[in-house]
Formats: structure tokens, sequence, C-alpha cells
């Protein structure tokens, strides 16, 4: 049973996250090594999703990581401010829901500056049938359901993004 904290950011609402921990790789002064998790993820080669993809898994020794609290982790967290019923149809940014599929995106829609989040940041999933705990990393700005806690950083990119979000999911 994870114990729960409560942030409020202003005119945000209250964002509960559970005090989680994830294993990550450490440099020698104990911190989280960032660089090592870009140059693994610059080393699958990642391309787009085709049925051709290789599907082997790869293992490596996690003995030497270090456990993290996801909260001590970011700089900032944030609610997500989307309401779908005030959404325009468009094509201009993403609508970013609780669904742990196609990286949370529900549809596309027309911006909407004042329900517009910043992108660079990692997506937590705080509601929904199935997909409550996954989490995605989302690069440029879009829009998130009130479902949704977005987590900022100043050592987030899309690299070490990608990386901390699969291992959140595993």
């Amino acid at each position: 049973k994870a114990n729960k904290y409560r942030y409020n950011y202003g005119r945000q609402a209250n964002v509960t996250l559970p005090r989680l921990r994830l294993r990550l790789p450490v440099m020698p002064d104990g911190k989280p090594d960032w660089q090592w998790m870009e140059s693994y993820i610059d080393s699958l080669h990642s391309e787009p999703l085709t049925t051709q993809n290789d599907t082997n898994v790869v293992s490596f020794d996690t003995s030497a990581w270090k456990w993290f609290v996801i909260e001590d982790l970011f700089d900032k967290f944030e609610t997500g401010k989307g309401h779908d019923t005030l959404l325009d149809d468009g094509e201009e940014c993403f609508y970013l829901g609780a669904k742990k599929s196609d990286n949370g995106i529900m549809r596309k829609c027309a911006v909407n500056e004042s329900m517009l989040q910043d992108g660079n940041c990692i997506v937590f999933i705080c509601n929904g049938a199935g997909s409550v705990g996954y989490a995605n990393y989302m690069d440029k700005p879009f829009i998130a359901t009130t479902d949704l806690v977005l987590g900022y950083a100043d050592w987030l990119n899309e690299k070490a993004g990608l990386f901390v979000a699969t291992v959140l999911c595993k």
C-alpha cells in the first residue's frame, strides 16, 4: 500500500500521486545516469513500428541500479486541464487521455490555449479501466484530460523520457 501525497500548484487542482519508487541506473555519485539511459535508447536504432520489427528482448544487469522515489525525480507536477466537450475538431494538437496504447492519444483537435500543456514530460495515467499506473512520454505541446498527471524535470529529454516511461510501465 503506497502512501499518498497531495500537491497544489497554484490554480491547478490538487494532484495525488503515490510515493512509488523505480529502479534506475546510477553514476558513481548515486544520482541517476541520464546519459547511460540516452545511450541505451540510441543503441536500439528504433524505427517506426512495423510487423517486421525484431521482438527480441534485450536483457542487461540491473543489480547495480538504485531505487528512486518518483516525486523526487521531478521538479513539478501538473494535472491535465482538458475536457473533450470543450474541444473543437482539428488537426493541430493531440488530445491525451487515460489510455495506455497509442501513447495515450485519444484524437487530434484544434489548439485551445486554456487547456494546452507543455511537452517534454512524463504522462502518468491516474484513472481509467486497465491503464492506471502506466506512463508515456510526450515531446510536444498537447491537451491532457484531468485523469493525467504530468511530470516535468530539467533532466528530461526524448531519450531519457522514453527510457523512464518504459521502466515505469514495467
